[in-house]
C-alpha cells in the first residue's frame, strides 16, 4: 500500500488568518485553544486538496498528520468531512505532548503509526522546513508546500 501523509493547517487548510493568535509565550495554553478552536472556520486550500483527491483516486491512502491536541479530533474530522476529503486517518498529537517541538512530534506519530516503514510506501505533504527537512533526511518524498 502507498501512504500520502499531509499536514492540515496551512497545506490543506487556509490557517494565516488565525496565525494573530499564536500566544507570543508558547505556554499559554489558552490562547493555543482559541487558536485551535477557530480551525473550524478555516477554508479549505483546493490545491493540495486536489493533489490528495487524485492520489486517492490512484489508490493510495491518505492519512492527516496533524500537531494539533488530540481534545481537537472532533472538531477536525468535521472539517475533513465539511469538505469531502478522502482523509481515512488522522495522526494528532497527544494533549500530554503539547510543550513538544512540532518536528518531534510529528516523527513520533509516524514512527508509532508505522514502525518498519519502507521509504517507497510515502509521499509526505507539509508547510513546515523543519519536519519538510526532517522526513527528507529520513529518505521520503517529500513536497513542502505553502513554504513556512
Amino acid at each position: 500500500m502507498k501512504y500520502v501523509l499531509v499536514d492540515i493547517d496551512h497545506t490543506l487548510s487556509a490557517a494565516h488568518w488565525r496565525d494573530l493568535l499564536i500566544p507570543m509565550n508558547q505556554e499559554q495554553k489558552t490562547f493555543w485553544d482559541e487558536y485551535h478552536s477557530n480551525s473550524e472556520w478555516d477554508e479549505l486550500l483546493e490545491d493540495v486538496a486536489d493533489v490528495i483527491r487524485s492520489l486517492a483516486a490512484a489508490s493510495w491512502y491518505p492519512i492527516a498528520i496533524t500537531a494539533r491536541p488530540e481534545k481537537w479530533r472532533e472538531l477536525t474530522h468535521n472539517w475533513i468531512n465539511r469538505y469531502n476529503l478522502p482523509i481515512y486517518e488522522i495522526l494528532m498529537r497527544p494533549n500530554e505532548k503539547c510543550g513538544h517541538p512540532t518536528v518531534d512530534v510529528k516523527l513520533q506519530l509516524f514512527e508509532e503509526r508505522f514502525p518498519a516503514p519502507r521509504t517507497d510506501q510515502f509521499l509526505i505533504i507539509e508547510d513546515r522546513a523543519d519536519v519538510a527537512k526532517a522526513f527528507h533526511e529520513l529518505g521520503y518524498t517529500v513536497l513542502q508546500v505553502h513554504a513556512r
